[in-house]
């Protein structure tokens, strides 16, 4: 089997999308709803003109946003259309308007759960308007979004404004700060998996390379009301610690891939891009270093990984660096999981730099959309490309 453009379309074209879109928006964080065909986007950054010099990511003010919007698609007529917003749009810090909004915040985690009816939003940063919501940068909440209700849950309490932990039952178990972590759903077990990345203030993890991503496992069975978790017991070489990586079940593997940390090599601090692939074993629990052939792709962050079917993984763009030694990336690559080979596809994406890729459909008819980035609208394209003998 081999990838192929579709017929009279270049690699990447923009869509045509009805409704009114989103403001222009930096790594906005989008998921595809399996039950109702929607890609649902939440969170994400967009450069701002009134904010405080000295509070930055990637040398550029930021101002987040709690809205919630959907993109309505039929995958067999090709129409689109944006609905919402379904929460106030605001940027005020410390915004406590659930379960009828959530905090602003980017670099979450925003993923289906078990139960069709519920998306959930885990972590993250926030910095609006100059302030940061708490010294770390980061959140320890966790909120389920009812699709049918458009309504938030607030399943554990956020930090308190002044930085102290709210009052939890005792037999309530609580999560960290989280910021530039990951998480997937095993749709089999119906357990959410997250690793932990860093919860310090837009920095790059500097831990020694030979510690694992710590990780946490979901039990979403049933009403949000019951969902708990627990560290997550594993065997093998895992992952080295590391922020703003990829996290992708294809089949009964999840599948980690690039990021950045750093590490004092030379006599000083570097900033490192892993392009090692680790998977684990979802029935087993074992972490395995896969040997990869082919041309490996350079290790990267803010990257797309979409699985196509349950052997391989499509991986897109990204960046290396910061503020003005930033470099995106349109490249694109597929690893064959079976036989351990990358193949590059393409090295010129046309898509807007900073933009969020998601894939649409069932495994073997999965559709690949670029979101948002950098431009002056809230653009979206399709890539263009298919398997097939």
């Amino acid at each position: 089997m081999g990838l192929k453009r579709r017929s009279g379309l270049g690699l990447c074209a923009p869509v045509v999308v009805g409704g009114t879109p989103p403001r222009p928006t930096l790594k906005p964080k989008v998921t595809y709803h399996a039950k109702t065909g929607r890609m649902y986007l939440f969170g994400g950054d967009k450069p701002a003109d009134e904010v405080r010099a000295e509070y930055k990511l990637c040398d550029r003010p930021i101002e987040q946003r709690n809205a919630l919007y959907y993109l309505a698609t039929s995958i067999e007529s090709d129409r689109m259309s944006w609905c919402g917003p379904f929460a106030s749009d605001t940027a005020e810090p410390f915004l406590r308007n659930i379960p009828s909004g959530a905090i602003p915040r980017s670099e979450h985690v925003w993923i289906p759960a078990a139960n069709p009816d519920f998306l959930m939003a885990q972590g993250g940063s926030y910095m609006a308007c100059g302030v940061s919501y708490m010294d770390q940068g980061g959140m320890a909440d966790w909120l389920a979004f009812d699709t049918e209700a458009n309504q938030w849950t607030e399943l554990q309490p956020p930090i308190a404004d002044d930085h102290s932990e709210w009052a939890v039952p005792k037999n309530v178990h609580r999560l960290p700060v989280l910021s530039g972590h990951a998480g997937a759903l095993d749709s089999r077990t119906g357990r959410i998996l997250l690793l932990m990345a860093f919860g310090e203030e837009f920095e790059i993890p500097a831990f020694d390379p030979k510690q694992g991503l710590p990780g946490f496992v979901f039990f979403s069975e049933g009403e949000p009301a019951k969902w708990d978790f627990q560290a997550l017991e594993t065997t093998g070489e895992g992952p080295s610690y590391r922020a703003w990586y990829s996290m992708t079940i294809t089949g009964r593997r999840l599948i980690v891939f690039g990021g950045a940390h750093q590490a004092f090599e030379q006599g000083k601090w570097q900033v490192m891009y892993p392009d090692d692939v680790c998977t684990l074993d979802l029935d087993t629990m074992h972490w395995s270093k896969l040997e990869t052939l082919g041309a490996t792709p350079e290790g990267r962050m803010h990257h797309g990984a979409i699985a196509l079917d349950e052997n391989r993984l499509l991986i897109l763009g990204g960046e290396r660096g910061f503020g003005e030694t930033s470099r995106g990336l349109t490249d694109a690559h597929v690893l064959d999981v079976s036989s351990a080979t990358w193949t590059r596809l393409t090295e010129s994406l046309s898509t807007p730099r900073h933009a969020t890729w998601v894939g649409c459909g069932p495994p073997g008819a999965v559709r690949v959309f670029a979101l948002g980035g950098d431009s002056e609208t809230f653009s979206v394209f399709e890539f263009h490309a298919e398997y097939s003998v």
